[in-house]
């Protein structure tokens, strides 16, 4: 008897396309709507079977979570549910490129926005201080 590995996520694509795979992963599993609901519950997920259905007739790219309760109600181990949401995360950012910049300019991004906080709230602190004249003295 041949054992049939499970369908690999698809290394880059569009979402329709990852549903399409979403798809060929159920036919794999040979599991009923019901009977992906029971494994996902009793691995302690949440997957109605509506809602499993519902998902695969869309061409849009399920939530995290969902996708999560589904690959592993498939019957997929850790490791390749997560190659799932990687996946998912690639093709809602489009593309490779972006997945590898993304921490990079997330980095610049609130680097940039905290210089522009201190530049603002200094400048705002010396003009009160101005406006005011304060002056502090301390005594021993």
């Amino acid at each position: 008897m041949t054992v049939v590995p499970p369908p690999e996520p698809p290394a880059t694509a569009d979402e329709a396309e990852f549903m399409a795979s979403l798809r060929r992963l159920k036919t794999w599993s040979g599991r009923s709507y019901r009977q992906l609901e029971r494994a996902a519950s009793a691995a302690g997920e949440w997957l109605p079977s509506s809602t499993a259905a519902s998902m695969l007739t869309r061409q849009t790219l399920p939530r995290e979570e969902l996708l999560w309760a589904y690959v592993r109600a498939c019957g997929l181990a850790e490791e390749p549910a997560e190659a799932w949401l990687a996946a998912r995360t690639r093709t809602a950012l489009g593309d490779d490129a972006c997945v590898r910049t993304l921490p990079r300019r997330l980095r610049v991004s609130v680097a940039a926005a905290a210089a522009l906080a201190a530049l603002a709230l200094g400048g705002t602190m010396a003009f009160q201080a101005e406006e005011h004249d304060v002056r502090v003295t301390t005594s021993r």
